[in-house]
């Protein structure tokens, strides 16, 4: 929204800086504004990470143990005590298919919070902006100043060697030499306090650019023009609803309202019961598997082996033994690793339904502390509404107070510079003393170092009015 005049000799000279440069080389570097744009990039990770939530989650696992002593073979569930490896694979799915539409109002809510945190950059670039500007013609007030303090020193060193003539002559009291030499150190003195004044508003401004002290630098002088008191905005109204459509705080607060509501939503879905889609692929080994080895089609006869007796007590009287079918050992061997795999191999799908039915209040606290977020969002965007106005309404007055001022300092320089042109002429003349001649003196450069000031200050505050319309500050 800012641009300026700029001097060719920028694309050649490092040394040289527009208000432009200053203004591009600030957006590029400034430490506030890098880290505001990182909340956009913050933002933005939201958004992608909000939107992902609607795909489903996959997680796959793997585990290989050993085991020694007693264990459960954990296919047959049968006791055995010899040492065991066994391993299981798995990947597993789960998709959500309704939360209480909390998916989707986090999918919005990131995408409002990415456009407010865009606005809040826009807002500190646009502050940065105004600070530049602001230092920028501090520097040309200061330099006005001080070439108007040289010329004075040498209106009064010229005059000093006049006198030193006509008092060697005789022509003059020897007092008025002694009253020049004091007018002289005096404007001395003021020529080296707008010296160092020019001396620390270059470093404000190389400080506000975070450039080293030591750092060549020069602002280049734009072609300004006279300020205008009749480019003065008459109606504040219009000023101020034209701002609220411009002005990035603005549209931030309001995003963040809308934020705010979607806030209050995503706590309410946590009410609702969460529909989920499942699904996954398994499988296992384990060394306590046996298999038939190859060139057995079945299994030998099993042989009956008594290994108890039920009490009598419980038969009637009978006593019945316990038998139990073993085959011979050897004719087994551990069952191969892919082939287990193989046969083991299990998939499943299903849906999942979680209902909350009580979390120790947790959902009502959280939804209580979203609508107060809520309401403390919509009283900050109508505090920025309130200040947006008072400052438009001061900058209008501060514009329009400016505009007297310079008018009323361009009349009085006028006047004070008519004055000092008799007053000089009358002492060179002798019809003046040399104080009368030192107090004219003193109040044209009061005057003029006032008429700059003036100048330059309603200009800044035309400007500032300029910018909550929305026009680019040119000078």
């Amino acid at each position: 929204m800012i641009s300026c005049f700029t001097n060719p000799l920028t694309a050649q000279d490092e040394k040289h800086w527009s208000i432009e440069r200053c203004i591009q080389y600030a957006m590029d570097n400034n430490l506030e504004v890098k880290m505001s744009r990182l909340s956009v990039n913050q933002s933005q990770e939201a958004i992608k990470y909000s939107r992902h939530q609607r795909l489903p989650s996959v997680g796959a696992s793997a585990s290989y143990n050993w085991g020694w002593g007693r264990n459960i073979d954990p296919f047959t569930n049968v006791p055995v005590t010899e040492g065991t490896r066994t391993s299981s694979f798995g990947i597993s799915a789960n998709m959500v298919l309704f939360n209480g539409n909390k998916i989707n109002s986090s999918v919005k809510q990131s995408h409002i919070d990415l456009q407010a945190s865009q606005y809040d950059v826009q807002k500190s670039e646009n502050d940065l902006k105004l600070f530049l500007v602001s230092d920028y013609l501090q520097i040309l007030i200061d330099r006005e100043n001080l070439e108007n303090a040289k010329r004075t020193v040498e209106t009064t060193q010229s005059q000093l060697e006049r006198t030193e003539k006509l008092v060697q002559a005789g022509a003059l009291p020897e007092a008025d030499l002694y009253d020049l030499r004091s007018q002289l150190a005096t404007n001395e003195l003021q020529m080296v306090n707008a010296e160092n004044k020019l001396s620390l508003s270059y470093l404000n401004l190389k400080q506000r650019l975070q450039l080293t002290e030591q750092q060549e630098f020069e602002v280049i002088i734009p072609e300004i023009p006279e300020p205008d008191a009749s480019l003065m905005v008459q109606n504040i109204e219009e000023v101020y609803h034209t701002a609220l459509s411009l002005q990035p705080e603005i549209k931030s607060a309001d995003l963040k309202v809308q934020s705010a509501e979607l806030s209050v939503q995503i706590s309410k879905a946590d009410y609702y019961p969460t529909l989920s889609l499942q699904g996954g692929l398994s499988s296992s080994y384990s060394s306590a598997l046996k298999q038939v080895p190859d060139g057995f089609e079945t299994l030998p006869e099993p042989m009956s082996m008594p290994v108890g007796f039920v009490d009598p007590s419980y038969t009637g009287g009978a006593v019945w033994p316990v038998i139990r079918e073993v085959n011979e050992v050897s004719v087994y061997r551990d069952a191969d690793f892919f082939t287990q795999l193989d046969k083991a191999f299990r998939q499943y799908v299903g849906l999942n339904l979680s209902i909350p039915i009580y979390q120790k209040n947790q959902v009502n606290y959280s939804v209580a502390r979203s609508k107060v977020q809520y309401e403390t969002a919509k009283l900050n965007s109508q505090i920025e509404r309130n200040t947006l106005r008072k400052n438009i309404e001061q900058a209008y007055y501060n514009a329009r107070a400016a505009a007297k001022t310079y008018a009323s300092n361009k009349r009085q320089l006028e006047a004070l510079q008519e004055q000092f042109r008799v007053t000089e002429q009358r002492y060179k003349s002798g019809m003046d003393n040399v104080t009368d001649y030192i107090i004219s003196q003193n109040q044209l450069n009061n005057a003029q170092s006032d008429l700059i000031w003036s100048k330059y200050d309603f200009m800044f505050k035309l400007k500032v009015m300029d910018f909550y319309l929305g026009k680019e500050i040119t000078f």
